[in-house]
C-alpha cells in the first residue's frame, strides 16, 4: 500500500504544474491567474483524499496543508518569477501572514478530503 508520502509527492507536483502551467496560460491568453485558485483548493482536497484512504482523517489533514504549503512558497514563487503574481512591496510578514493561511486552509479541505477518503476505505472492504 502507498505511504502517505507519495500522496504529497504527487499533489505537490500537481500543484506545481498547475502553478508554471497556470502561470504561463494567464500570460498568454491574458486572464486572472488568481482565477486558478478553485483548482489549487481541490488540488488541496484531493491530496486529504488520497492520504486520508492510505492513514485516516488526521493525515489527510497534513497531506492537504503540506500540498498547499508546497504552493504558497515554491508556486508563489514560480508564478511570480513567470510573472503571473505581481505583488510589489509586500513585507515578510504579510507573506507569511498569507502563507498561513493558505496552509490552513490546505489543512481543513485535507480533512474534509480525509473524511472522505477514509470512507471510500471502510466502503471498499480495505480493513484487512
Amino acid at each position: 500500500m502507498p505511504s502517505t508520502r507519495y500522496v504529497w509527492l504527487v499533489c505537490g507536483l500537481a500543484v506545481l504544474l498547475l502553478d508554471t502551467m497556470g502561470a504561463l496560460a494567464a500570460r498568454h491568453w491574458s486572464f486572472a491567474y488568481e482565477s486558478l485558485s478553485g483548482i489549487s483548493y481541490l488540488i488541496y482536497f484531493c491530496a486529504g483524499v488520497g492520504a486520508g484512504r492510505v492513514a485516516g482523517i488526521w493525515k489527510g489533514g497534513i497531506a492537504g496543508a503540506i500540498t498547499a504549503l508546497i504552493d504558497a512558497t515554491l508556486g508563489w514563487a514560480i508564478s511570480s518569477a513567470l510573472g503571473a503574481v505581481q505583488r510589489p512591496g509586500l513585507r515578510p510578514l504579510e507573506i507569511a501572514i498569507v502563507v498561513v493561511i493558505v496552509v490552513l486552509t490546505g489543512w481543513v479541505l485535507g480533512l474534509l478530503g480525509g473524511l472522505l477518503g477514509k470512507y471510500m476505505h471502510r466502503a471498499l472492504g480495505e480493513d484487512s
